[in-house]
């Protein structure tokens, strides 16, 4: 029989995701590392989470937060991935990275203009209710 664990009204979350095919772009465009960290301290104040610690590797990335009472996690890590994928992308092109953001083109053509282009961080996260004592 599982038992479940007791559900606190605002959980620590451990958040846990990669870079696009594991290329090691924090280890490799230094730009990137501000782009990731002014994001999400952008989306720590819009959507009012408490940020407990993160770990940025040259592939993976590690989060530890604490969600406010109103916040959609689903939004949160949509924009926050989003907005670090389109300035990341916008950046390396300007800065003559043309082989990096190649890596991370997709495959598919595009069918509408608003459709990306390239894909820096993997569509999915690894998301841990972390338990803490109240």
């Amino acid at each position: 029989m599982k038992r479940r664990g007791k559900l606190h009204k605002l959980p620590t979350l451990f958040i846990s995701g990669n870079l696009s095919r594991r290329i090691p772009l924090f280890r490799v465009f230094f730009e990137a590392n501000r782009i990731f960290l002014d994001t999400l301290e952008f989306r720590r104040r819009k959507y009012g989470f408490k940020l407990r610690g993160f770990v940025l590797m040259p592939d993976p990335y590690h989060l530890l937060l604490t969600a406010s009472p109103n916040t959609s996690l689903s939004a949160l890590l949509r924009d926050f991935k989003s907005f670090v994928g389109l300035t990341i992308s916008q950046r390396l092109a300007r800065a003559g990275g043309n082989d990096l953001l190649q890596r991370f083109q997709l495959a598919r053509p595009l069918q509408h203009r608003k459709n990306p282009r390239y894909r820096v961080l993997q569509y999915d996260n690894n998301i841990l209710e972390v338990y803490h004592p109240l």
